[in-house]
């Protein structure tokens, strides 16, 4: 099993199992104000890339390196009914994969109730010179 004593969450005094009940008791429109005032000095949020059962994930200006990033959030509304272990061994997962085709994990942590994590922006574009798929 592992251990989630140094996880962002448990740094942020929560629980696998205590949710995040500020976040999870909002609307959408007051979560992403919640999400974007909890992150105000690293990253500023310019909209939504996608959506899963599990997380949301944002494009993002990195303000200390000043580029674009994809910013992933877990459900506040998950994490206070299931608990954020699966997304923190996710991260875990993520910060140890090297590859072309996966985005690279550059920060993460747990601010105000947010579970999130943080990856270098490749975004694949179709070359119609050279017919591949090319990272940018």
């Amino acid at each position: 099993m592992l251990s989630t004593a140094h996880s962002p969450l448990a740094r942020a005094g929560l629980g696998p199992m205590t949710g995040v009940t500020r976040a999870s008791q909002a609307t959408v429109a007051d979560l992403l104000t919640q999400l974007r005032l909890a992150l105000v000095d690293r990253y500023t949020l310019e909209r939504e890339l996608g959506a899963g059962g599990m997380a949301t994930v944002y494009l993002a200006q990195d303000l200390k390196h000043d580029g674009e990033v994809a910013l992933k959030v877990l459900r506040p509304d998950l994490a206070a009914v299931l608990g954020a272990e699966r997304f923190l061994q996710e991260i875990r997962i993520s910060a140890k994969l090297d590859h072309p085709h996966i985005l690279t994990l550059i920060d993460s942590g747990a601010d105000d109730g947010f579970v999130w994590y943080c990856a270098k922006l490749g975004i694949s574009r179709w070359s119609a010179d050279s017919k591949s798929d090319a990272r940018v």
